[in-house]
């Protein structure tokens, strides 16, 4: 794995948080934050675990240690979530830049430190199918969230 291609994951998975996001603006205050139809979180409380794990895996990461994990009340309502994505999105990328492809072959509690940043990814590819399988049942759909898309479109652009 090198450095170049975690930051186009990372950047695919905030670009998706995204159209996630701009999908949520549609919703009702009681959809974005109420109990869901199906699954154990809101599509709030959800946009907040993608932040919070991949803070606290980043801190982890850079110092061996997990920052104190961030507060949901903090994060009140949507443009406060974006926010926290946005932040959240810049850090990781620094970091990664900050990263050579030796680095990502570096111990990390015994996994190459890049199996852990592929984890996180990967985690937020979950969390993300969640929130679209909420937004579909709540009549806006995200449409395609595919990586493929992604890649395509920058491509055309």
């Amino acid at each position: 794995m090198r450095s170049a291609d975690l930051r186009l994951l990372y950047k695919y998975a905030h670009d998706r948080n995204m159209k996630l996001l701009e999908k949520t603006g549609e919703l009702s205050d009681e959809q974005f934050a109420g109990d869901p139809p199906f699954g154990h979180d809101s599509v709030k409380q959800i946009f907040f675990h993608i932040a919070r794990a991949e803070n606290g895996w980043r801190s982890a990461w850079q110092t061996g240690e997990r920052q104190p994990p961030i507060e949901l009340a903090d994060y009140p309502d949507l443009p406060a979530i974006r926010t926290l994505l946005d932040e959240t999105s810049a850090e990781t990328l620094a970091y990664i830049d900050s990263l050579s492809d030796d680095d990502l072959d570096g111990d990390f509690n015994g996994a190459p430190l890049w199996q852990t940043m592929t984890h996180v990814f990967n985690h937020g590819t979950q969390h993300r199918s969640e929130i679209a399988m909420l937004l579909t049942h709540f009549g806006h759909s995200p449409g395609d969230l595919d990586l493929a898309y992604f890649v395509f479109e920058r491509a055309a652009e």
